[in-house]
């Protein structure tokens, strides 16, 4: 039954993975439009990204979930090891967005 669950939460860590990275490309396309805009976008990104992936990560971990007992609740354990790996796979795709959104804080360039 271990081998279900494990395949539970890879395949939600590969459907959030796969949904992470559409986001993660079209942040960036996106952003490289707004490098004229505004000032410091690539070092926002750069230290934006990494940043609100580790914490997003975190706060996926410490999301509580109800404790199982043991004999029946494989249904309920799945269905949390799902979410639980569908999180962390969106943890870089929602800080890429997280990320270009603030992105509109950033001063705006001045033109020459």
């Amino acid at each position: 039954m271990g081998l279900f669950l494990s395949a539970g939460f890879l395949i939600g860590l590969a459907i959030g993975g796969a949904i992470s990275i559409v986001m993660l490309i079209l942040a960036i396309i996106f952003g490289r439009k707004f490098c004229g805009q505004r000032r410091f976008v690539l070092a926002f990104y750069l230290v934006g990204i990494p940043v609100f992936s580790v914490l997003l990560g975190v706060l996926a971990f410490a999301i509580p979930f109800p404790e199982l007992q043991g004999g029946g609740d494989y249904d309920v354990a799945l269905e949390h090891l799902f979410e639980r790996g569908f999180l962390f796979g969106m943890t870089g795709g929602a800080a890429s967005l997280a990320t270009f959104l603030l992105s509109f804080a950033l001063p705006i360039a001045h033109r020459k």
